[in-house]
């Protein structure tokens, strides 16, 4: 320790210590009105507190949350797909006045963030998936803060969202179709010119539970007569009148689907229109793509879900109807053939088992009929 007596008659006291992390000698400093005995051993102590504090701060504690999110969203936006890029940062821009972002990320615990999450999900009455996603959200961030060395723990780990009553009661059934309401689905969207190539659609989706943006697409040299390569997906996201084609969803969707005879008989009837309109509109702008608007362009979903709204109305269908609905269906049906859980979850391209195995294991309206029809045959001596 050294001491300087300052131009206002006060004294100076520093104390040097070496930085760990760049060995760089560094001071600390402490002012008090004398330089007796008494004030040098009270200069020692608030020197060597200050010195240990220092030593102890984890790098990075005193950014804010705005600025770790920034830093993050930087390398998260090189490795993610941009779709999920925008939605998080859309998430990120609703959540002014849930998330207090200007708040220093060394200060912020689990109990803060266990105060926010319960906000947005009991207060505000957001969905579960919501507040789940928020929580996801925030989760790689600090993930992100503590591999940085920012913090020593990620306070995320002890936040927990119980669900409420009308959430644990999700009817499975909502999700997907049955035989006789895809049928209805299908006639209505068909038996109406301007809407039969959604009713097209809709069919070949749920015959082989593509996704929407693996469908549109699909290009001619993807489809070999008896199967589909799924190869990529189309973003309309980035801009709505103009999609760009982007990687599929994960690297399981990544796969070669076979087609039943009807998917291969619609196929070749678009094929058959598509070749008509080509010959009959100066507008037709030929990319290759087979499931196409009269002018030869890919179909924006917006469009084809603003129709199933109609015919989920004029139905008075108490279900879900998107084009999403008869991926869930396509799937409810390969279950119905008792197919293993493993191959349907490879025809789909899921990696994850929770949404294919919720449907999987909900016996649906056929096989309950099934099952009692068996029993009363069994039970009669039939």
């Amino acid at each position: 320790m050294w001491i300087e007596e300052l131009d206002n008659g006060k004294y100076k006291y520093f104390e040097r210590y070496r930085d760990p992390l760049t060995e760089k000698l560094k001071k600390v400093s402490v002012t008090l009105d004398k330089n007796t005995s008494r004030a040098q051993k009270v200069a020692q102590t608030e020197l060597t507190n200050k010195i240990n504090t220092k030593l102890s701060e984890t790098p990075g504690e005193k950014q804010t949350l705005e600025m770790i999110y920034k830093e993050w969203m930087v390398k998260y936006s090189k490795t993610s797909k941009a779709s999920t890029v925008r939605h998080i940062q859309s998430q990120w821009k609703n959540s002014d006045n849930r998330i207090v972002k200007t708040a220093l990320i060394g200060n912020i615990t689990s109990g803060t963030i266990q105060k926010w999450i319960d906000k947005i999900y009991y207060e505000e009455d957001l969905s579960f998936s919501t507040a789940d996603g928020y929580k996801t959200m925030l989760s790689n961030i600090f993930r992100y803060a503590k591999m940085r060395g920012y913090i020593s723990s990620n306070p995320v780990s002890d936040v927990r969202i119980d669900k409420k009553k009308t959430d644990k009661t999700e009817n499975v059934e909502e999700k997907y179709l049955e035989h006789d309401e895809l049928d209805a689905v299908i006639k209505r969207l068909t038996n109406n010119k301007r809407s039969k190539r959604y009713g097209q659609i809709a069919e070949f989706l749920s015959l082989t539970g593509l996704r929407y943006g693996e469908l549109i697409a699909l290009k001619y040299n993807d489809y070999d007569g008896k199967n589909v390569h799924i190869t990529k997906t189309l973003d309309y996201t980035i801009k709505k009148n103009k999609p760009v084609a982007t990687e599929p969803k994960n690297e399981y969707s990544r796969r070669t689907v076979s087609l039943p005879d009807r998917a291969i008989e619609i196929i070749e009837e678009i094929t058959l229109e598509n070749s008509l309109m080509k010959q009959t509109s100066k507008f037709y702008q030929d990319e290759d793509y087979i499931f196409t608007t009269m002018f030869g362009t890919p179909i924006y979903i917006g469009n084809i879900n603003d129709s199933l709204r109609h015919v989920k109305s004029y139905l008075k269908l108490n279900k879900k109807l998107s084009t999403h609905t008869f991926r869930h269906t396509h799937i409810s049906q390969l279950a119905e053939l008792n197919l293993p859980l493993k191959s349907i979850m490879e025809r789909v391209g899921h990696h994850s088992p929770n949404t294919t195995l919720k449907i999987y294991t909900h016996v649906t309206k056929q096989m309950k009929s099934d099952l009692i029809d068996q029993l009363n045959k069994k039970i009669s001596g039939a």
